[in-house]
């Protein structure tokens, strides 16, 4: 039987009046350098305003601007926590720390550039190994009563590959999804070069506010359900 490991016992219990109701992360994985202007980053801001005014707690990491190795092991391997956060450099113990104490809600944004999603996208992902080794080595549940969502950046003939990909390795840590998990903005967003998507992505992005937008309502409206305490809550999970 697995156990279930509560990460203090912020998931069960219910928030004061002066705390959000629900806690938003979100993640972004440009093909561009900090700074720059890239889709992955726009439209996550959008979906982040919108839980924002929600009521939402947020917070945002860049995992294009951090300094982390991919998983050198297999992932069997590997334990949780991670022993790579204690090297010299790394940077994804605070992103640890959100996604599995601290998040409700995760937004995942990826640019997606020959039908592959954005390199440290693939490489964050590598190093989540350790909280499915602790579910299906260790039998301890770290991912419990929360929901992920994913904005891809790139038309969809390329983009179907790595959607399938995220749904289900997410849902494997055990992440509930919203319906229709996915969003993105129009096929013509994503061109060949940066310097393309660059020029003209602030003229695309905002045909394609409604869609992050509504996706990040569902996300939270499920995590709503999921953190209510009481018999609805198994109900809820299979929303």
């Amino acid at each position: 039987m697995v156990k279930l490991h509560r990460v203090g016992d912020r998931l069960t219990e219910v928030r004061g009046s002066g705390e959000p109701l629900v806690r938003v992360l979100g993640l972004s994985a440009g093909a561009t350098p900090p700074g720059q202007h890239s889709s992955a980053r726009l439209l996550l801001d959008l979906a982040l305003q919108a839980a924002e005014a929600s009521g939402a707690e947020i917070r945002r990491v860049d995992l294009t601007a951090l300094r982390f190795e991919g998983c050198p092991s297999n992932e069997r391997q590997c334990r949780w926590p991670c022993l790579l956060t204690e090297g010299e450099g790394d940077e994804l113990g605070p992103v640890y720390d959100r996604l599995v104490d601290w998040a409700d809600v995760v937004v995942i944004s990826s640019v997606v550039d020959d039908g592959a999603l954005a390199e440290p996208l693939d490489r964050f992902m590598k190093r989540l190994g350790c909280i499915r080794h602790a579910l299906e080595v260790d039998q301890v549940q770290l991912i419990r009563n929360k929901v992920a969502s994913f904005l891809l950046c790139g038309p969809w003939k390329v983009a179907s590959g790595p959607a399938a990909e995220l749904v289900a390795f997410f849902a494997s840590l055990g992440f509930a999804l919203p319906p229709f998990p996915i969003a993105g903005p129009p096929p013509d967003s994503c061109f060949a070069s940066s310097a393309e998507r660059s020029d003209r992505l602030l003229h695309v992005l905002p045909e394609s506010a409604d869609g992050a937008t509504a996706l990040v309502v569902r996300a939270i409206d499920l995590a709503s359900k999921l953190r209510a305490p009481g018999p609805s809550q198994a109900d809820a999970r299979l929303a």
